[in-house]
């Protein structure tokens, strides 16, 4: 028994050394076969490395530098603008390359005993060989590009509210192709650098100018809903000498009291003032009284008067601005003339808006003529108002003011009370407030010619007392009186 043991012993005790020759061998083996990879990555980058996203593992510095150059020469970078617009740089248009140098500095930053961590699935040694590239020539390229060209940009444009058709929309905002051309160039720069091939320069923050207000802006949204729902209209205006005026949300927008949530109201006051304001620029636009009028003559010619005897149209603003707020909050497109105190007598293609019944005072030829509907139907000499500056008789376009019979006509008051004269007419027509008028002269018995220019009127037109009845008859109160030199 106790040689069975023994020799069982003896059996693996030369077992054990065997496989302690075995481990030696493998030990050995290995260690020489680390110790080879050690010398061959003495001068070769480790597997797994990664130059510029180049794989240059296994290779030399020599093979690692071809390998990074050639995609040195396939460089070229695409620089994304505003509106879909696209240009593309190639490298050696810029003299694009690499440096050789973070090469060579991240073959001799390896360790060559540590080969085997680049068969390690985790490790990957990744490098970054710096770009270099000519500065001028690619701000050169970046500043000739026509997206670069100042000259042709567009700026942006906010958001706003427009009115169109009666309703309150929002024009969506512009956003322009405006940018910074040394900021672009900067950022296209800084893109080379990192060698990237791509730059989104609409997305890169400090280039492009933008709109401040874009049409989703609550702000605006909320305006736009509150003037829809007042629900105002507008008016539009003909005017017989002019272009239409029209009174809309351009003008009634500031009218109206904005509160501070950004919804509108209207503030009866407020909105009284500024609607007496249009009535007076209405008035200023429309009105003809105190304005000179074109009249044509009985030969044709035409001449220009002064309306200086409150001939024209001459626009009631009291009554305009209680029918402007109505015609504005019915939410209706208006349609009218000015609410007038007083009109011509006629549509302006009508001999200038004197019609064709007036009376036309040819003051140099001492003649005058009464049209009924287009005719004459009486025609006189007379007296005016003697040719110096007191007493001649003014020009301008008048109408009949006033119309009396058995009319004491009285000059100025003298200094013991009486009158500088007195004078009765049969007939008697008013043309200003200042006592002007046609009148019958039963003293005269000569009309015409120069005796205006020694004898005349205190002002008056004198008339045939034989004549002035019939004027009298066929000229009604309102009736246009032109009298001119």
């Amino acid at each position: 028994m106790a040689a069975k043991t023994k020799r069982k012993q003896e059996y693996l005790k030369k077992q054990r050394r065997k496989a302690l020759i075995i481990i030696l061998v493998i030990i050995i083996v290995l260690g020489g076969l680390y110790i080879l990879g050690s010398f061959l990555y003495k001068d070769r980058f480790f597997r797994g490395s990664v130059i510029n996203g180049v794989d240059v593992g296994n290779m030399t510095e020599e093979e690692a530098v071809a390998a990074v150059e050639k995609t040195s020469s396939d460089y070229s970078i695409t620089m994304l603008f505003r509106d879909d617009k696209q240009e593309t740089i190639e490298g050696s248009e810029i003299d694009f390359r690499f440096s050789t140098k973070q090469i060579d500095d991240a073959l001799k930053a390896q360790n060559p005993i540590l080969w085997i961590t680049g068969y390690l699935p985790s490790k990957k040694a990744e490098s970054v060989a710096e770009a270099e590239y000519s500065e001028e020539k690619l701000k050169e390229l970046v500043l000739s590009l026509p997206e670069t060209d100042v000259e042709s940009m567009t700026e942006p444009v906010n958001a706003y509210r427009v009115y169109e058709d009666g309703t309150f929309k929002i024009v969506p905002e512009v956003m322009g192709d405006t940018l910074d051309p040394e900021a672009a160039y900067e950022a296209i720069a800084h893109a080379c650098s990192e060698t990237k091939h791509e730059i989104n320069l609409d997305e890169t923050e400090g280039i492009y100018q933008s709109p401040e207000v874009y049409q989703d802006d609550e702000k605006l949204n909320k305006e736009v809903e509150s003037l829809n729902a007042i629900g105002l209209g507008s008016i539009t205006y003909d005017i017989p000498y002019g272009d239409d005026i029209v009174l809309d949300a351009e003008d009634w927008m500031d009218w109206l009291t904005e509160d501070e949530d950004g919804t509108f109201h209207i503030d009866e006051e407020s909105w009284t003032e500024n609607i007496d304001v249009f009535a007076s620029e209405l008035a200023s636009s429309a009105d003809t009284i105190y304005r000179r009028h074109k009249f044509r003559t009985h030969d044709g010619d035409t001449v220009d008067v002064e309306g200086v005897g409150y001939y024209g149209y001459k626009v009631n603003t009291e009554k305009e601005v209680e029918q402007i707020s109505e015609d504005l909050k019915s939410g209706e497109a208006v349609s009218r003339e000015p609410i007038y105190k007083k009109t011509e007598a006629a549509d302006p293609d009508s001999n200038y808006g004197f019609g064709s019944t007036y009376v036309e005072v040819a003051l140099s030829e001492q003649h005058l003529w009464v049209y009924q509907g287009g005719s004459v139907v009486v025609d006189t000499d007379f007296v005016s108002g003697n040719d110096d500056d007191k007493h001649r008789t003014p020009e301008g376009a008048y109408f009949a003011y006033d119309k009396q019979q058995d009319k004491i006509m009285r000059g100025d008051i003298q200094a013991d009370g009486s009158y500088g004269y007195e004078s009765h007419a049969d007939y008697w027509i008013r043309l200003t407030g200042e006592g002007v008028g046609l009148h019958d002269a039963p003293w005269r018995s000569d009309f015409g010619g120069s005796i205006w220019q020694g004898n005349g009127s205190h002002g008056c037109i004198n008339i045939p007392a034989s004549v002035m009845p019939t004027i009298y008859n066929n000229v009604a109160e309102g009736t246009p009186i032109v009298l001119y030199y």
